[in-house]
């Protein structure tokens, strides 16, 4: 069965000022080599720290960034391939439900307006018929209908984001790609917010990219997570109905570590944090991305970069520890 989306190698490399002298400098790659696929339907979350790629991860699977070298496949087929009217297309098929919905909206316009601009953008309707889609897609979002006759800055945090949803899902995408979409609300909506989330997606069975820095929210979401550390993944493993979180890789356990623990009963030891992470130098390019911070480093890990090897079902890792 083809991916709906599928991952080839990719890299990016921003441009620096040698760069345009035909020259590209392994510390100034953003993303390096990455490899992955998401089916029909199919869940798959995306953590790792900020400013290890993530953002420009999502922005390249959406064609808003054009990769450095590597493919991007929507449905078997490089996008780089595409004209502008299957571009449009797939531009429609993938939507993304931005962190800050506060720089997503038009401070000038109505969040009905706003919906309305994203409609005519892809489909034919009449003034009735969209007026009635964007009032049924509010009120899908839980907000009221009228909603629409309201400005960004009239809304609350948690309504402004439940618009931003609507105006991603208004063009019934097959894809959506969830760029942190809780992290800017409080924790006391962030449930409600993906309970929401969560509920649509099954009902419109959409195919969700989930971008976080918070591994207990992906795993909550999605059935399959991938660990990104400085531009690489380290760490792909999928979820099972009832299985709990046990990541093999160190950057994933310390991920896992940073969590806080809810009941203070349950906090019974302190859970520290390697002094090296206080001051790690620039990745050189050479060598484990995470060779300065691990307490399980070997001598072959400064130089020899570890691929990314299966290390049980559907679970992969690239770690020297568990190479052969």
């Amino acid at each position: 069965m083809i991916p709906l989306l599928e991952l080839k190698n990719v890299s990016k490399n921003y441009a620096s000022l040698k760069s345009f002298r035909h020259y590209t400098d392994p510390s100034q790659d953003v993303l390096k080599n990455i490899n992955f696929s998401i089916h029909s339907g199919e869940s798959i979350g995306l953590i790792g720290e900020s400013g290890c790629g993530k953002t420009t991860l999502a922005k390249i699977v959406a064609g808003l960034e054009k990769p450095t070298a590597g493919q991007v496949l929507y449905s078997g087929t490089d996008i780089q391939k595409f004209n502008f009217t299957t571009m449009q297309r797939v531009r429609k098929d993938v939507q993304i439900i931005f962190q800050s919905s506060k720089s997503i909206f038009n401070p000038y316009h109505t969040i009905g307006k706003s919906l309305r601009h994203a409609l005519e953008n892809f489909e034919d309707l009449s003034e009735h018929e969209m007026k009635n889609k964007i009032a049924a897609m509010l009120e899908r979002v839980g907000l009221d209908a009228s909603f629409a006759d309201r400005y960004p800055e009239k809304l609350s945090g948690g309504q402004r984001q439940r618009a931003n949803i609507a105006r991603a899902l208004i063009v019934s995408p097959k894809l959506i790609i969830c760029d942190e979409p809780v992290a800017s609300l409080d924790f006391s909506i962030r449930k409600k917010t993906l309970d929401m989330l969560n509920e649509l997606i099954r009902e419109m069975s959409l195919t969700c990219l989930f971008i976080s820095h918070d591994i207990s929210t992906v795993h909550y979401t999605c059935k399959k997570i991938a660990v990104m550390y400085r531009g690489v993944i380290v760490e792909l493993f999928s979820l099972e109905e009832g299985n709990s979180l046990k990541p093999e890789h160190p950057y994933s356990r310390m991920l896992l570590n940073s969590v806080p623990i809810c009941h203070p009963r349950q906090r019974t030891e302190r859970r520290p944090i390697p002094p090296s992470c206080f001051g790690k130098e620039e990745f050189k390019g050479n060598g484990c991305v995470f060779y300065d911070l691990c307490d399980c480093k070997q001598p072959r890990c400064a130089d020899t970069t570890p691929e990314l090897n299966e290390l049980g079902k559907a679970h992969y890792l690239a770690c020297h520890r568990y190479s052969l």
